[in-house]
């Protein structure tokens, strides 16, 4: 797994209070499918999330006497179970996104690279959270492994899914626990960090972890562009 440095949450600034408290809106798979299939929200949203989406040219034969079904535009199935798996979404941060922007006898003070952040400022919140990545990763796990729930949190792994469909296929149905962390190229430059678990939410549910606002700060999004890292030397 990549080094991450710390996570942003995008939100509304209304919401923000709410994220510091600790309080996990998390909605279920069907609502980020159907976001996009309804309101084309391509930004938060995706169609094929947790689906099996056979590439274009496939041929469907059904029966003993394998007559091929015409008329397909796109063949797709997935699991009943995945509809009301709810899914926590974060952006995470590490060296590959900093750039240098000044250095000293005592530091180096990096930036996030500006290109980075401006991909992600369409289509979200007006406000971001920055959350420590390892403590954040301590608390919520302590809290969903001392209310019994199977989760599972990781990198999202992104890849071309018509020319990679095999590998996506044998994950599908050898690790089903990992299909949710498998998503189309296109979505790469969020590069998410997901926390997903295996509950029943109809629409969606609020985990409770605590209080984070300790580990955490609110900003403005574009406000991240003035952020500085610093990175102090030996002496």
């Amino acid at each position: 797994m990549e080094a991450i440095m710390f996570f942003l949450k995008f939100t509304q600034e209304k919401f923000a209070s709410d994220i510091l408290a600790g309080r996990l809106y998390m909605k279920n798979v069907k609502y980020f499918r159907e976001i996009e299939k309804i309101n084309c929200d391509t930004v938060r949203g995706d169609k094929k999330e947790a689906l099996i989406v056979f590439p274009k040219g496939t041929k469907l034969l059904i029966g003993d006497d394998k007559t091929e079904v015409k008329g397909i535009q796109e063949i797709s199935f997935k699991f009943n179970f995945t509809d009301n798996i709810p899914i926590y979404c974060m952006t995470y941060v590490n060296h590959k996104n900093l750039v240098k922007y000044e250095e000293n006898n005592d530091c180096i003070i990096y930036k996030i690279d500006e290109s980075f952040l401006y991909s992600l400022f369409d289509g979200f919140g007006d406000t971001a959270v920055l959350i420590q990545s390892k403590p954040f990763v301590n608390r919520f796990k302590s809290y969903f492994e001392n209310h019994g729930y199977k989760f599972r949190a990781s990198l999202v792994t992104y890849i071309d899914m018509e020319t990679q469909f095999d590998e996506y296929h044998d994950t599908y149905f050898e690790q089903q626990f990992r299909m949710f962390f498998y998503k189309d190229k296109r979505y790469a430059y969020q590069q998410e960090y997901r926390i997903v678990v295996i509950d029943n939410v109809p629409e969606y549910k609020i985990y409770d972890i605590g209080d984070i606002s300790d580990i955490s700060k609110v900003c403005k999004k574009e406000e991240l562009l003035d952020l500085q890292i610093i990175v102090r030397k030996h002496t």
